[in-house]
């Protein structure tokens, strides 16, 4: 699921991305950016579940308790950092942090491809 995830949201970036600096005033267009919108927003509930489902899977009950709030945290941080990138987005422009984004979650998915598998 984190694999699948991890693709579409790579592919909706990637487009979004490659609009930007291919054809930036298709974005203009009403329906690309929501479209591309909702297609991220699909992936973005996929790993959510997958990080829950894998949590449920690999911990028992309790360490559950344990992995449950340092996953939140850890995730709450990521994203605090994650608001310099809008120093990214000054300096080199928006389709260029979408390019990073973008490559961000293919690496996730190479992530994704070396855990182990936990529903045994």
């Amino acid at each position: 699921m984190l694999l699948d995830a991890s693709a579409v949201a790579t592919l909706a970036l990637g487009s979004a991305c490659g609009i930007g600096w291919a054809a930036p005033d298709w974005l203009r267009h009403a329906f690309v950016l929501p479209a591309l919108l909702f297609v991220l927003m699909v992936a973005y509930q996929g790993v959510r579940l997958g990080r829950s489902t894998r949590l449920v899977d690999m911990a028992d009950e309790d360490e559950r308790a344990t992995y449950t709030p340092l996953s939140n945290t850890a995730i709450g941080l990521l994203l605090v950092l994650g608001s310099a990138f809008g120093f990214v987005a000054e300096a080199y422009g928006e389709a260029a942090l979408l390019g990073v984004f973008a490559a961000m979650c293919a690496t996730a998915g190479v992530v994704a491809i070396g855990l182990r598998e936990v529903q045994e």
